[in-house]
Formats: C-alpha cells, structure tokens, sequence
C-alpha cells in the first residue's frame, strides 16, 4: 500500500512540474473549452443527480489575463419512491450562461499554469414564483434570483502546445440572499487555444 501511494505521489508531482512549452496563450489568443461535471443529491427515498455540460469561449487581451463566457447546459434526473414502493422518475434541461476574468500565473515556459478569477453565473434561465413565508404572498420569480457573483481558481496543464487540461473550483453567493444561497462548482475540462 505504501509502494501505491509513493508511485501516485511521484506522478503527481511529475505531473505538475513545469516543461518546457513551445506555444502558450499570447495576446489575441482565442480558446474554446469543453467541461463539465455533476453531482447527486440522495435523500430518504428520493435521488436526484443532475449533469452541466459547458462549451466555453475565452480570449486573452494579455499574455497573462483571459475573459470567457461559458453556456452551461443541465440535465437532470429525479427517483422518487412512494409509500407503496413505485418510484417516479422524472428527467428535466435547463440552460444558463457564466462570465469570468481570469489572471494566470506561471513562467511564460511553464506548461502549468494555476489562475484565480472573478465570475458571474446566471445558473438558470428557468425563474420561479416564490411565496413570502411571512406574507404568504406569491411574487414572479426572476432571473437575479439565479445570479451568482464570486470567484474561482484553477490549473491548466498543456500536454500539447494548444490543448490543456483545464481543473477549477468557483464558488459564488446570490447577491440577492447572500446568506441563504451559495453555489459551489469543481469543473473539469479540456481547452484548445486558436
């Protein structure tokens, strides 16, 4: 057991040490990236997993600093069990759209390049009514209540001297309800700057 974790821990460390690169992210650089990643949610007799694929462009006005607006596309897929044992399965799309600013960090040689950001996330086109616990009133949804504004981290490892592997966290709060609702995000995607 100690020999595995020895031989994945050299890999890792193999993995992220800087190479020599021949083409990285210039000035004028475009890049196109495909990511996604998903998540289940299992409760007492109900399962929900739900599934984001992003197809994001992003442009560098820097060597070193990118914008990117990413369409994110949802599916989801709910069981629920009933008392009498049957289950009801519902499966459900949704389409929303995300924005960041990124800064890279990393010698121009250096084929890993870890970043932090800004973003905004529309999570949801979709808007729902809401009823005020208080009031008992029904108010029409809208889309700021999908909204949220944060920042996120990452790294790119180029195995090529265009394609990378592209892993980031972002984590961002509702600006309506900065306290009742956060959306946390670990994305995985493959980039290729043109």
């Amino acid at each position: 057991m100690r020999r595995v974790a020895i031989v994945l821990g050299a890999s890792i460390l193999v993995w992220l040490a800087p190479r020599p690169a021949n083409a990285q992210a210039k000035q004028g650089d475009s890049e196109v990236l495909i990511g996604g990643n998903l998540f289940a949610l299992i409760g007492s007799g109900s399962t929900n997993t739900t599934g984001q694929f992003q197809f994001g462009y992003g442009y560098f006005f820097t060597d070193r600093l990118e914008i990117n607006v990413t369409p994110v596309v949802s599916v989801s897929s709910s069981q629920t069990a009933s008392v009498n044992g049957s289950a009801t399965s519902n499966v459900t799309g949704d389409l929303g759209l995300g924005g960041a600013v990124q800064y890279f960090f990393g010698a121009k040689a250096s084929k890993v390049k870890p970043y932090v950001g800004g973003s905004l996330v529309v999570q949801s086109f979709k808007t729902h009514d809401q009823i005020n616990p208080v009031t008992f009133v029904t108010t029409s949804g809208s889309i700021s209540d999908n909204l949220y504004v944060g920042g996120n981290a990452g790294l790119k490892n180029y195995f090529t001297d265009r394609a990378a592997l592209d892993i980031k966290a972002s984590y961002g709060v509702n600006p309506k309800h900065a306290g009742d609702f956060q959306l946390l995000q670990v994305i995985v995607g493959i980039t290729y700057l043109f």
